[in-house]
């Protein structure tokens, strides 16, 4: 998913990484299914419980796999990402689809009643906040799954187009959101079984205090007032703030010896690291969210070279353009330079190609890539009237939208870490060495 949102952004020269589009959904559907099933096999793993509650959510995962094939490849939803158009190759994918599922379902009802758990646990307790998780995730996927199907089956109904967008998706998945964050801090924090919600209280109090002040300072120092952009600062922060609690606690920093630390640092399992890489790794995404949607900069703008537009304290000068035949393209390639203060900060060489043997066109944007902001420039059309160089030039400011790539990597680190514990590698404790028995001497092995 990561890769296909890069791959939007530097190829598409639409200025986004992620459109909400039926084939980004249909990737998006299984990872939330599939998550879902991780957390559920923790369980499982832990307490004996869940078990139904599993095998579920890896058929879900499975069949929103199936599903998510059926719709790259059928040419059922129009995308810029599907692969064909071949109505009888979909309707053999659906017709897999609807065999492996319901088969599965059907096994999972005749059968299910055998998986019996063993293992209780109280209300409050990290058993809960991971059902409560799943829920928010499962809820999440109906909700993706409804946005996607709708428009075709408006279509099927009543004949009438429909359209279903960045709006819907943003009302429907915010509040899930913010709420999947506080049961995902809460449940790390958690006991197994029993806890006490005065205990958790105690041990995020500073990481909430640390959330609520540092998420209204960035937004008065960014100049934000939109609700939204608090609420996703603030999940984000809290994710990551939260995540940092708990190794701390795990570790007892500044309660032992930094040696002692240190050493309990390292004697703590794989998965224990690996969680707390893929969690804050959620929250710095959800930051390059919040940055990349609600606080984008955009001008459009018919530039001639020598003229400047102005986007988030930068400026944009239009120096020249330039034709060229390169190997099995043609190119029209504009050149700018990026200013801050009258300060060069880079060149961007955005291009319009066109490939004479396919008869397409491509738009290949030029970007600047910062730590906390991008400034991406993509060529348009000639404007006719404006003389002969004129061109449409399209200029976004991006911040913190290399975060999600990097909470992504982050994230993957999380799942790498994970592996390399040996429970999950060998599926067997470590053995613990028999304690050596003293050799006996020639009068003991006499008596003997």
């Amino acid at each position: 998913i990561a890769m296909g949102s890069w791959w939007a952004y530097y190829e598409l020269g639409w200025g986004g990484d992620w459109f909400w589009d039926p084939v980004e959904n249909a990737s998006l559907m299984p990872w939330l299914a599939g998550t879902a099933l991780l957390h559920s096999a923790i369980v499982v793993e832990k307490r004996d419980t869940l078990k139904l509650w599993t095998i579920l959510m890896a058929i879900a995962a499975f069949s929103t796999s199936l599903l998510g094939t059926f719709v790259v490849r059928s040419g059922l939803l129009t995308s810029v990402h599907a692969f064909a158009s071949d109505p009888e190759r979909g309707a053999i994918m659906l017709g897999l689809f609807f065999f492996l599922t319901g088969g599965a379902l059907v096994l999972f009802a005749l059968r299910g009643g055998a998986m019996r758990p063993t293992g209780t646990f109280k209300v409050v307790s990290r058993e809960s906040a991971l059902i409560l998780n799943n829920v928010m995730l499962c809820v999440i996927l109906v909700v993706v799954v409804g946005g996607t199907f709708a428009p075709m089956f408006a279509q099927l109904l009543d004949g009438a187009a429909m359209s279903v967008g960045t709006p819907y998706y943003t009302i429907t998945t915010t509040p899930l959101m913010l709420l999947l964050a506080l049961f995902m801090i809460v449940g790390t924090v958690l006991p197994w079984k029993r806890g006490t919600m005065e205990a958790v209280v105690d041990k995020l109090k500073w990481a909430g205090l640390a959330t609520v002040v540092l998420s209204l300072l960035w937004s008065y120092s960014q100049g934000q007032t939109n609700i939204l952009s608090v609420v996703g600062l603030m999940m984000g922060l809290w994710i990551i703030f939260g995540t940092l609690v708990d190794i701390a606690s795990r570790v007892k920093l500044m309660k032992v010896p930094l040696a002692e630390t240190a050493r309990r640092a390292r004697g703590l399992p794989g998965a224990a690291w690996g969680g707390a890489f893929a969690h804050a790794g959620v929250g710095v995404v959800i930051l390059g969210m919040v940055g990349t949607s609600l606080w984008v900069g955009e001008e459009i703008e018919v530039m001639s070279p020598g003229d400047v537009v102005e986007i988030a304290g930068y400026e944009l000068r239009y120096d020249f353009i330039e034709q060229k035949n390169v190997a099995n393209y043609q190119t029209e390639m504009a050149h700018f330079t990026l200013l801050r203060n009258g300060k060069v900060l880079g060149k961007l060489d955005p291009e319009k190609r066109y490939y004479p043997v396919a008869d397409q066109g491509t738009v290949e944007a030029a970007i600047i890539p910062r730590w906390f902001s991008d400034v991406y420039v993509a060529l348009g059309e000639e404007r006719a009237g404006t003389g002969p160089d004129a061109r449409v030039v399209r200029v976004w400011y991006h911040p913190l939208v290399m975060w999600i790539w990097g909470g992504s990597l982050l994230m993957t680190l999380g799942g790498l870490v994970s592996l390399s514990d040996r429970r999950y590698r060998i599926g067997a404790p470590m053995p613990k060495a028999k304690p050596l028995r003293p050799k006996a001497n020639k009068e003991e092995a006499s008596a003997i």
